[in-house]
């Protein structure tokens, strides 16, 4: 592992920093944006929702990212809900939200059908 430390270019070890505290930045502020997001997200429901995940164990956002970086705007990202349907089925939705975490306010919300696609992980 040493070797591996060792292998890595100063620019190298900076964008890996960044990414660490950009991950604990969207991670500590992913409490506020379940509170502000998850409303939002449920009102787009036309009958009934059904939240999918455990209340014990997971989060609503499996995914997050900058929105725009520059003005700290992340959006955040599931898909653990199920909204009822005319006949009373359940369809599973996915979801994004964009989230101010200076006004600790959701700017928006977008919901569809069907769940999101799978995240790429690369092989090194």
């Amino acid at each position: 592992m040493q070797g591996l430390i060792d292998a890595l270019t100063p620019q190298e070890t900076a964008e890996q920093e960044r990414q660490r505290q950009d991950i604990a930045f969207f991670e500590q502020n992913s409490g506020d944006a379940e509170k502000a997001c998850d409303p939002l997200i449920e009102r787009e429901a036309k009958y009934d929702w059904l939240w999918t995940d455990s209340i014990f164990f997971d989060r609503p956002f499996d995914r997050h990212r900058w929105a725009d970086e520059d003005k700290k705007l992340i959006l955040y990202s599931g898909d653990d809900i199920a909204f009822q349907t005319s006949v009373g089925t359940w369809e599973r939705m996915s979801y994004h939200c964009w989230y101010d975490p200076q006004t600790k306010k959701a700017q928006k919300v977008s919901v569809t059908a069907g769940r999101l696609p799978p995240l790429l992980v690369q092989n090194e």
